[in-house]
C-alpha cells in the first residue's frame, strides 16, 4: 500500500515529476498541496501522515522559529 514516506522517497529520483527543484521550499509547497488534496477528498490521515504532523512543532522548538520563516519561497 502507498504511504507518505514512499512518496517522499520517490521525489529525489525524479524531482521534475513532483517539484521543479529539490529545494526544501518546493518540497514544502508540494506537501501542502498533497495535504490539501487528501483533505478535500475526505481521506483520513495515515499513520505516517500523523507522524509527519509533528514536524512543524519540532522545527519551531529546534530552531526557535516556524518552518515557513526558514524557507525561501519560490518567486
Amino acid at each position: 500500500m502507498f504511504n507518505l514516506y514512499d512518496l517522499l522517497d520517490k521525489i529525489p529520483q525524479k524531482p521534475e515529476l513532483y517539484t521543479s527543484s529539490l529545494s526544501v521550499s518546493y518540497w514544502y509547497l508540494f506537501l501542502c498541496g498533497y495535504a490539501f488534496s487528501r483533505q478535500e477528498q475526505g481521506m483520513t490521515l495515515t499513520v505516517e501522515e500523523k507522524e509527519f504532523e509533528q514536524f512543524q512543532s519540532w522545527v519551531q522548538q529546534r530552531f526557535n522559529n516556524g518552518l515557513t520563516s526558514l524557507l525561501r519561497f519560490p518567486e
